[in-house]
């Protein structure tokens, strides 16, 4: 399954009466059969969109043509698109990839990590990588080196939030130190091939008493990616997919696969925004319930669903609503893309995940926390092609956002994406200089 692109090219159709392709069918377009302008929108929004017919069919190619009772629209662009390598062509420079894994020592080994969905993508990664076959035993041969600071593990080896993130930092700062005075490789890059992971709240600032060389250069893969977080740099850094759901209490993803299909299901979304969740949280969701809270076509839930409830409302509303709490981050984000509802992320800061990978403005509406007064309006304001465009190309967006159970899952997943930036990065260091 192709990556979104990060930039889709200026398109127009040219119109073929009396044609049709045979097979090549990408998707079906409910209720748009005979509109043409809908289906243009449609497949204008989607790379992989050559062509539609009048039936409502989105087609792969536009070519070879046979006499049909339809009418066929052939995507032409206007400019040439941007030269973007996507995790599955052969750019992939994964392959590439030597990853050592530092051990820790003995007194920070021994704490075990917390069962909780929310930052489940600390151990599920590390679980991965090393089944993955990319990790080397002789660090002389490595070109990408990983520091286990595991600050989720320690945050929660406390149960005082202030003390806990205390002891997440001096963890951190032991496992550093630990990694510069007993291996020379650090000093190969200043760090600039080292990387470290921390899927909780505190993202970067669990570097706080770390030595300003590390924080500088190491890439943190970080579930915040909130560019409010002085320690966090864009474009060195990577946001990670927001959640794995291993037992997750308002979500129905589970640990299983995303779900499969080339389109969301064909429901009726009766409801035009939802969100559930505690309204006390930060100073964007207060302002939402102040003024939306009896708004028309708003669903709002104050506190948390059952599954089934909230699976049924994700399911049956056309925009799912993705509001800053304490953080910037939410694993909202993909309980949204999973059940085909669009994302409006109204989060000012945030780096969203993989943003190389993903054009997230064909996938999601992003409104500024300034223009909050103006949501509803903005809602209704997307016409029901770009819409349906959004809906799709969440969809198909959705795979390179979920984790997987497995290193060798051969479907696009969060994994694989996670580790071609990271390969990206490391070939980045070894290109001579310009």
């Amino acid at each position: 399954m192709p990556a979104p692109s990060m930039a889709l090219p200026a398109v127009r159709f040219e119109r073929f009466e009396g044609v049709d392709v045979d097979g090549a069918d990408l998707a079906l377009v409910p209720g748009a059969a005979g509109d043409a302008a809908r289906l243009e929108a449609v497949c204008g929004q989607l790379r992989e969109c050559a062509a539609f017919n009048l039936n409502g069919w989105l087609k792969l190619r536009a070519a070879p043509r046979v006499p049909s009772q339809t009418d066929l629209y052939v995507r032409i662009e206007t400019r040439a698109p941007p030269v973007l390598p996507a995790p599955d062509t052969p750019a992939n420079l994964v392959p590439a990839l030597r990853v050592y894994v530092y051990p820790e020592p003995e007194e920070l080994a021994r704490v075990a990590a917390p069962a909780d969905y929310k930052y489940g993508a600390e151990p599920r990664f590390m679980r991965l990588l090393q089944a993955s076959g990319l990790v080397v035993a002789d660090p002389a041969g490595a070109n990408l080196f990983v520091v286990p600071v595991r600050c989720t593990a320690h945050r929660y080896s406390v149960a005082d939030r202030v003390a806990g993130q205390v002891a997440a930092e001096h963890a951190a700062r032991r496992l550093v130190d630990h990694v510069r005075h007993q291996w020379p490789f650090f000093n190969r890059s200043a760090g600039a091939d080292h990387a470290y992971l921390c899927a909780h709240d505190m993202g970067a600032s669990c570097l706080r008493q770390t030595d300003a060389l590390f924080r500088k250069n190491a890439i943190g893969l970080l579930n915040t990616g909130d560019l409010a977080d002085a320690d966090f740099v864009p474009h060195k850094d990577v946001t990670l997919p927001p959640n794995v759901g291993d037992g997750c209490p308002t979500c129905t993803q589970g640990g299983g696969p995303a779900p499969t299909g080339s389109t969301p299901p064909a429901l009726f979304r009766r409801h035009l925004a939802f969100f559930a969740g505690q309204f006390d949280r930060g100073r964007v969701r207060p302002r939402v319930k102040e003024l939306f809270w009896a708004h028309d076509g708003f669903v709002l839930i104050d506190g948390f669903l059952a599954p089934a409830d909230y699976q049924a409302l994700l399911q049956t509303s056309v925009f799912c609503l993705f509001l800053r709490g304490h953080r910037a981050w939410s694993p909202r984000l993909l309980d949204a893309l999973w059940h085909g509802c669009i994302p409006v992320i109204v989060s000012d800061g945030y780096d969203l995940p993989l943003a190389e990978l993903i054009d997230w403005n064909a996938v999601a509406l992003l409104v500024p926390e300034a223009q909050l007064p103006t949501l509803p309006g903005r809602l209704r304001a997307v016409p029901q092609g770009r819409r349906q465009a959004m809906q799709l190309a969440g969809w198909r967006a959705r795979a390179w956002l979920t984790w997987p159970a497995q290193p060798y899952d051969p479907m696009p997943n969060a994994f694989v994406a996670v580790l071609t930036l990271l390969a990206r990065r490391v070939h980045a260091l070894s290109l001579p200089p310009p």
